[in-house]
């Protein structure tokens, strides 16, 4: 016979078929996606730059699994991101490597951050620092960051 391993989530959910006090907050627990879509031109950008992407509302969560970036075009250089917020500047990437057209996951290095990352608590500026030995050429970075709201 197997051991189960249940989540919280399927405890609240197990719970609530036979109370329904105990129902699961979604929003906590998951709640309804949200996807923002931020472009901005990495023309001329060198290392230490910061590219400011948008604002996140309270209670929002970044989800680095479904959260991407891809470029337009070769950068020219060598460039890796860090994606995060001031005060946790890798808190959802880490030194992820953007080459012309591909598209890279946030998690495809994971930062320790992005394993369970914190519940904002005010409107948060998301912001990606550019690390590069030279400068980048005319090419333009597509962000999807995907977040819940809890």
């Amino acid at each position: 016979m197997p051991d189960y391993f249940d989540s919280t989530l399927y405890t609240d959910q197990a719970a609530a078929l036979t109370d329904y006090s105990q129902a699961p907050n979604l929003k906590k627990e998951g709640g309804t996606l949200h996807v923002l879509h931020a472009k901005v031109s990495l023309t001329g950008a060198t290392d230490g730059d910061i590219l400011r992407l948008a604002y996140l509302p309270p209670t929002a969560k970044v989800i680095p699994a479904l959260s991407k970036v891809q470029l337009s075009a070769g950068p020219g250089v060598a460039v890796t991101l860090d994606v995060g917020t001031d005060a946790l500047p890798d808190a959802y990437a880490k030194t992820i490597v953007i080459t012309s057209g591909s598209a890279v996951a946030f998690d495809s290095t994971v930062a320790a951050q992005a394993v369970t990352p914190a519940q904002l608590t005010g409107n948060t500026l998301v912001r990606a620092r550019v690390n590069t030995a030279g400068t980048a050429g005319a090419v333009t970075a597509t962000f999807y960051i995907a977040y819940t709201l809890a």
